[in-house]
């Protein structure tokens, strides 16, 4: 707001501006108290008269205004000490001050920010009262009825400063307390590039056991004064970093003072700043970092992390929400061709490369799927000739992690798997399939099958060819007669040359 120009009705009105509050907890009925400072008074050929002169006299509106202050005024001494804007005289009659507001100072807005400050300081010694205590004014209520005259307008709960005379409709332009919550390595918004706080930040994928980074970024508004309490709160699939007993959070340089951070529990934490810190960071961006491991529950569900801040007990913002999702891959085992049969026996490792986790063909470590776990993924009936495996977690035991995918278990005298499908890998990643041992009578890869996540879930065919290993039981195979046929080539030989030289001796 900022100081308006003289009218002569003797009402104050305060709209409100819907562009932040829409987003947020609805401001429509923030507090005023207008303060009286000086009375107006109207310049005629016979001298100054007073509002009710003004009236009989049918003084048009655009009536030369000047301001008096009656004897008695609480803030005589306060005006008069502010002789940069404001030349007082002592009435000739002794009823009080003339007061002349200097050039440019109600059409100037930093001028009448300045002022409204000093008066704001005031406020406390002075202590105005009867005629000049606060007038009630509520935003988006009824005009408020009060003298002609000019006014300091406070707001009672974001101590937002106006100057204005009478008659007057003041916009509520507050500058609210915004957040964005983001993945620190997705940032992509380097502030707040609208009126709003509505959700701009970026989704992400992520592998079960991933150590992922989450960045709040909290606009602290020029002028507040009142406790902030950020609140994260995030499902069962993140589990937050922890530095004694609480959440581990790092704050920007750029803050001052220590802001308390709570443990998490029920699926939130709290981080909390004090009035004092919240005054001292006035105007400020900041932030708050932490890291949560990704775990198992997020390998059948899409995880969902939002934060707010809550500024006093009037404003709380809309939660900014940031996903992460993990995606499937299967390995289709097929003989000759990715449209041929079905084939069991073999052996694969799966390794993951991610630059942004400087990572090149890093082993994965897998659990076999429980029951549970099947359920938790949605898989009632398993698919035929299916098996099962999700990345390991912090929580799962090195007994019951393994880094084979084992096709090779027998149903009678077939194989019982021929395909196998692994939960919680990242969209952002390369997987390598590398097959470790091939069905018998087949030719073991020789190279790696690099799959592209592309936040997608993926079916990856993998291909034997039939190869020279005839026997499948273990059998010595051809080798016995390669080496047989050496030994006769090189018998024949010898023979050649011992007949020569008989037939020369004879």
């Amino acid at each position: 707001m900022s100081m308006g120009t003289a009218a002569f009705a003797a009402s104050i009105t305060i709209t409100t501006d819907e562009t932040y509050s829409a987003e947020g907890t609805p401001h429509a009925a923030n507090a005023y108290k207008a303060y009286k400072i000086f009375d107006a008074k109207y310049t005629s050929l016979s001298g100054a008269n007073t509002q009710d002169d003004k009236d009989t006299f049918n003084y048009p509106d655009d009536a030369k205004v000047s301001y008096f202050m009656a004897t008695g005024n609480p803030w005589i001494s306060t005006v008069q000490g502010m002789t940069n804007y404001f030349t007082v005289t002592a009435a000739s009659d002794g009823s009080g001050y003339n007061v002349v507001l200097k050039e440019g100072v109600e059409s100037n807005d930093t001028t009448a920010k300045a002022i409204a400050t000093a008066l704001d300081s005031a406020l406390a010694t002075v202590n105005p009262s009867g005629d000049y205590a606060g007038v009630d004014v509520t935003a988006g209520g009824a005009a408020a009825t009060v003298d002609a005259g000019y006014y300091l307008i406070k707001s009672t709960t974001a101590s937002i400063l106006a100057l204005v005379t009478t008659d007057v409709t003041l916009v509520e332009k507050n500058d609210y307390t915004k957040l964005i919550k983001e993945f620190t390595t997705e940032t992509t918004v380097g502030d707040f590039d609208a009126a709003d706080d509505k959700a701009t930040s970026q989704d992400d994928s992520v592998q079960v056991g991933d150590t992922v980074s989450y960045t709040l970024t909290v606009y602290i508004p020029a002028g507040a004064n009142q406790q902030m309490v950020v609140t994260d709160t995030y499902t069962t699939g993140l589990d937050p970093v922890l530095a004694n007993d609480v959440v581990k959070v790092t704050t920007s340089e750029n803050f001052t003072g220590t802001p308390v951070v709570t443990a998490p529990a029920n699926g939130q934490f709290t981080i909390t700043l004090s009035a004092t810190d919240v005054a001292a960071n006035a105007g400020k961006t900041v932030t708050f970092v932490y890291e949560a491991v990704v775990t198992e529950d997020a390998a059948y569900e899409v995880q969902e992390n939002t934060g707010k801040v809550k500024y006093g007990n009037d404003y709380e913002t809309k939660p900014d929400k940031v996903d992460s999702e993990t995606y499937t891959l299967e390995i289709d085992k097929k003989a000759e061709s990715e449209t041929g049969d079905d084939l069991g026996g073999a052996q694969f490792e799966l390794y993951r490369t991610d630059a942004d986790h400087s990572l090149t063909k890093a082993a994965v470590s897998l659990v076999l799927m429980s029951d549970e776990d099947l359920t938790a993924a949605g898989i009632t009936t398993k698919a035929e000739k299916t098996i099962y495996y999700r990345v390991a977690d912090k929580n799962d035991a090195a007994a019951d992690t393994t880094t084979t995918i084992d096709m090779t278990e027998l149903d009678g005298e077939n194989f019982k798997y021929t395909k196998a499908v692994i939960y919680g890998l990242d969209g952002d990643s390369t997987y390598s399939i590398r097959e470790t041992k091939a069905p018998d009578g087949y030719n073991k890869l020789t190279a790696d099958v690099d799959v592209v996540m592309n936040d997608t879930n993926h079916v990856q065919p993998v291909v034997n060819n039939a190869g020279s290993v005839l026997p499948s039981t273990g059998g010595i195979g051809t080798t016995i007669f390669y080496v047989v046929g050496s030994i006769m080539v090189v018998a024949a030989g010898v023979l050649l040359i011992t007949k020569k030289r008989m037939g020369r001796e004879g």
